[in-house]
């Protein structure tokens, strides 16, 4: 096995092996020559003050959540982000809850069943009634729910039934948090 060597990058002063040719942060070119103990304790100070985030939590659609020593930061994939001091955070919790939005079509289909006349028009919208209300049980609406002072903010990460892969990756990606921000001295729920 070839020995790797430390570079840094020059575009944004970032350590790292040459196991690529570009800079995994910011896609510049790698230089060939290894960085010296200088360099990375240099960028290591830079890179703690420029209050870099420590963990980065992807959900897909551009959803992220960026954790840092001093800050937790919320992409909804559009729109502004949402910057909150840790300091200020009071606690996190994810919760779960049944889709009671699929409740809309159980009561839509229940009243087309009453007063259609047509049998077999009601025997359609009593099924589809029915599947309303299995989705609405089987199924959870996860979101991330932060309060800080004066702010409360619960964006939903998705909705899925128990052991589906977007399910696992919500509960992946909660353990991940939650282990970040009790080590910073954070409130988290369960």
């Amino acid at each position: 096995m070839p020995a790797q060597i430390l570079v840094m990058c020059k575009q944004c002063h970032r350590p790292q092996f040459t196991a690529g040719r570009t800079c995994v942060s910011c896609g510049a070119v790698l230089p060939e020559v290894p960085a010296s103990g200088e360099e990375v304790k240099g960028a290591r100070e830079r890179l703690i003050e420029a209050d870099q985030p420590l963990l980065e939590a992807t959900l897909g659609r551009g959803r992220r959540i960026l954790i840092s020593d001093r800050q937790l930061l919320w992409h909804p994939g559009f729109g502004e982000p949402v910057r909150i001091e840790l300091s200020k955070l009071k606690e996190v919790r994810l919760e779960r809850r049944p889709a009671y939005e699929a409740l809309i079509f159980f009561f839509l289909f229940g009243l087309g069943a009453a007063l259609t006349p047509w049998l077999w028009l009601r025997l359609l919208f009593g099924v589809l009634a029915g599947v309303s209300l299995l989705a609405c049980f089987a199924q959870r609406r996860y979101a991330l729910v932060m309060e800080a002072e004066g702010l409360r903010l619960t964006p939903m990460l998705g909705i899925g039934t128990l052991g589906s892969p977007i399910a696992r990756r919500i509960h992946s990606v909660w353990a991940s948090v939650r282990d970040e921000l009790e080590r910073r001295s954070v409130r988290c729920g369960p």
